[in-house]
């Protein structure tokens, strides 16, 4: 019977092209609820290879953001069988990658429509569940990334882009499972200054990102003076946060940041010495006993 209703229900999708959207929502609710059935688990395995395929083709046409949840359980669930077919895993992250592009032009033209963020953000979602499991990375991270590119080239040359947080969330998680730093993570730093610069002087939402980075890449940082300055100029600034609703816990961050740059890497030049060195100087000067002045 569960066989039967899975055939249904994945015929039933391809009633998005003929205009019929109503009922395409319907079948992405009941295809998403069997997926999600431990029961059902055994039934719907025999019939992955032409699910995802079927799913790989409404990645840039469906309208429901929760069509998106299916592919996250499809990863999450039937990650073992995926494995056995790896192409199929790269033609459901390049569809992913073309449909946040895709979503990323139509806000360019308005920003009044929130399917599309909620798009990118179930998107991304998926994105985070496979840089945070030890079957996909790191044995997978290179692929995986390849195909991302397009996300880490924008992320690294626009001012602004909507899933920045999800990219620093994804290559903080996958940094820290794989031990080590990729390529593609590494142009990640160079945006930071503006991301910083934009929450004036909170180092919170990047700090995990730069903890692992300082861990597992130091040796790769040291070599660049550029990325050594840039860490220095953020724990320097944000000793002295200037957003509104910053508190001492933000500026904790700051030093604890400063203190990690001073433990791991070389390469630090006299300027940003004496630049640490005056600037904790002067946060002493206004500092009342606690964490912060003992940092």
């Amino acid at each position: 019977m569960l066989a039967l209703q899975l055939t249904f229900v994945t015929d039933a999708l391809t009633l998005h092209e003929q205009g019929l959207l109503s009922v395409s929502e319907q079948a992405v609710d009941s295809l998403l609820c069997l997926v999600c059935q431990d029961d059902s688990r055994p039934v719907v395995t025999p019939f992955l290879p032409d699910l995802v395929g079927r799913l790989s083709q409404y990645i840039l046409v469906a309208k429901n953001p929760e069509f998106f949840e299916i592919i996250l359980e499809v990863f999450t669930s039937y990650k073992r069988k995926l494995l056995e077919n790896p192409g199929c895993i790269g033609d459901l992250i390049q569809g992913m990658v073309q449909r946040v592009l895709v979503e990323l032009e139509n806000l360019r033209k308005t920003e009044k429509e929130e399917s599309e963020k909620q798009i990118i953000s179930k998107i991304w979602s998926v994105f985070i569940a496979i840089g945070e499991d030890k079957i996909f990375i790191p044995k997978y991270q290179a692929q995986v990334e390849e195909i991302m590119e397009p996300l880490f080239v924008l992320f690294a040359n626009e001012k602004k882009v909507i899933f920045e947080d999800f990219m620093i969330i994804y290559a903080t998680e996958v940094t820290k499972l794989s031990k080590q730093v990729s390529n593609h993570c590494w142009t990640t730093l160079k945006a930071l200054p503006e991301i910083f610069a934009r929450s004036k002087g909170i180092v919170a939402s990047m700090f995990p990102l730069l903890n692992q980075f300082l861990i597992h890449g130091n040796q790769m940082i040291s070599q660049d003076a550029e990325s050594v300055q840039i860490l220095v100029e953020i724990g320097v600034q944000g000793l002295n946060p200037t957003h509104p609703l910053t508190t001492e816990t933000d500026s904790c961050q700051a030093a604890l940041l400063l203190q990690l740059i001073i433990q791991y890497l070389g390469n630090i030049s006299q300027q940003s010495w004496e630049r640490i060195i005056v600037s904790c100087l002067d946060k002493l000067k206004s500092c009342e006993k606690g964490y912060l002045k003992t940092k």
